[in-house]
């Protein structure tokens, strides 16, 4: 209902506004295949024109494919998705498709190879009559995956891949360190806590008998 809502908003500002007077909107979805539906396909085609960015999480495309019960409209949204990341894939169809979105790369490949023919002994003497070696090397250029599947599938855990404004980029997911203990100034030297009361009273005393004086 909520993007049934977003839709016929962005649908009034796309249709009926200046884009240049469009205030950027940001929406963030999680498990997107439990959110989205085959109507709600069209907020993503209309999102830039209309300053909305969105973000979308999910498990799967094979989630989105039933969620949209069709194959094509579960590929007509994400290729309306320009930047993706992708932690270790669940599945090989998942790695495939990223690493397909990467593209493809010239490789040079070098082949070294090397034989040997063992020495031949004659009857009855011990020189040896013949012995080979060989090696030979073939370069050559093929074109190959950016990313491989295999190393989606092997990432370590917190680990990603990602794909930003046509550049390819491997990082890891920062993470937060634990906040300092905050610690009174008495603690910190080491005083009791049952002896701040006393101290404390026993300043205010002083302080007494000296204002009256």
């Amino acid at each position: 209902m909520a993007l049934s809502d977003l839709q016929s908003f962005i649908g009034r500002k796309y249709a009926y506004q200046d884009p240049s007077r469009f205030a950027r909107m940001t929406v963030v979805v999680d498990e997107v295949a439990d959110a989205l539906a085959a109507e709600s396909v069209n907020i993503l085609n209309k999102a830039r024109g209309a300053g909305l960015s969105m973000i979308l999480a999910g498990q799967s495309i094979a989630d989105l494919e039933v969620a949209l019960r069709s194959h094509s409209d579960a590929r007509r949204a994400l290729a309306n998705v320009g930047s993706f990341v992708t932690l270790r894939a669940a599945n090989p169809e998942d790695a495939k498709y990223f690493s397909d979105k990467c593209g493809s790369r010239p490789l040079r490949m070098i082949s070294d190879g090397e034989s040997y023919e063992p020495a031949l002994f004659s009857s009855g003497r011990s020189n040896i009559d013949d012995f080979a070696y060989r090696s030979s090397r073939q370069v050559g250029v093929r074109n190959d995956h950016l990313v491989p599947t295999w190393a989606i599938d092997e990432l370590p855990r917190f680990h990603f891949f990602a794909t930003w404004a046509g550049q390819t980029y491997k990082a890891v997911v920062p993470l937060l360190s634990d906040p300092d203990p905050t610690m009174s100034a008495r603690l910190k030297e080491g005083t009791p806590v049952g002896q701040e009361a006393p101290i404390q009273q026993e300043t205010a005393a002083v302080a007494a008998e000296a204002g009256g004086s």
